[in-house]
């Protein structure tokens, strides 16, 4: 029987399938990247179901896909605002920072007030990082915003 020595290994392939795509599921993190990674599994192991003649199996999968790709269009797109964020929060950190040399003639704010608004933008940066899923960039901002509010309280 060549024929079934065939089916058993696109049986077996497609169950492999189904397992890598479960580790990836439970491997995935908040991040955009693992979400894909896991997205990209579960559309392999669909199409490895398809081969197997297992359309039910492969469906699930699919739907399975399509949840992890939309997490990671989510992601990205928080991940995107909160490098955003962060950038201006840099921005005025470094204004902040210079002020002490010297007001800017653009920015009629004080030194004080200058470091008062970075500590908030850090803040703010801090908050949508961690919405991002992004711990270490969210500890960076949250540990600058503090910074911002020592100077500020001089």
């Amino acid at each position: 029987m060549p024929g079934y020595s065939s089916n058993a290994a696109v049986s077996k392939s497609a169950m492999d399938a189904s397992k890598k795509a479960d580790a990836a599921t439970k491997a995935a993190g908040d991040d955009w990247e693992s979400q894909s990674r896991a997205a990209n599994a579960h559309y392999q192991a669909a199409q490895a179901h398809r081969g197997a003649g297992n359309e039910t199996k492969a469906q699930d999968h699919d739907k399975q896909a399509k949840v992890h790709d939309e997490k990671a269009v989510a992601a990205q797109r928080d991940q995107g605002h909160a490098e955003m964020v962060g950038q201006d929060a840099e921005k005025l950190s470094k204004k902040a920072h210079l002020a002490a040399y010297g007001q800017d003639e653009k920015d009629a704010r004080t030194e004080k007030e200058l470091h008062d608004c970075a500590a908030d933008a850090h803040d703010k940066a801090s908050k949508a990082y961690d919405a991002a899923g992004m711990a270490r960039e969210t500890q960076y901002h949250s540990d600058m915003s503090e910074s911002h509010k020592q100077f500020s309280s001089r």
